[in-house]
C-alpha cells in the first residue's frame, strides 16, 4: 500500500482516494469515470484551498459535525462527477 493511503482498505465501499496530487484507485474504481472524476475534483479542492493542512483546518468542523461522506467537500465532489465526465466526453 502506498504511504498515506493505508486508510483506503478500511473505508467500506471506497473506490479511490486523493492526497495532494496523488490518486489511488481500487480495481473497481479504475474502471469508473465517475470515481476518477471524483478524485480529480478532490485534487482540485486541495489545490484551491492551499493543500491538505489548510483543507483540514478550514473544514474540520464540517467533517466532525457531518462526517466525511456528508461534508461540504465530498458533496461538491459527488455533485461535480457527472459534469466532469460529460465535459471529457465532448
Amino acid at each position: 500500500m502506498l504511504k498515506g493511503f493505508g486508510h483506503l482498505k478500511r473505508i467500506r465501499g471506497a473506490s479511490g482516494a486523493a492526497k495532494s496530487y496523488g490518486i489511488i484507485l481500487t480495481h473497481y474504481g479504475e474502471k469508473r469515470r465517475t470515481v476518477i472524476a471524483h478524485e480529480l475534483m478532490q485534487v482540485s479542492q486541495y489545490e484551491r484551498l492551499g493543500g491538505i493542512a489548510a483543507l483540514v483546518r478550514s473544514h474540520l468542523p464540517d467533517f466532525i459535525a457531518n462526517g466525511y461522506r456528508r461534508s461540504i467537500l465530498e458533496d461538491e465532489a459527488y455533485s461535480r462527477e457527472d459534469e466532469i465526465v460529460q465535459a471529457q466526453a465532448n
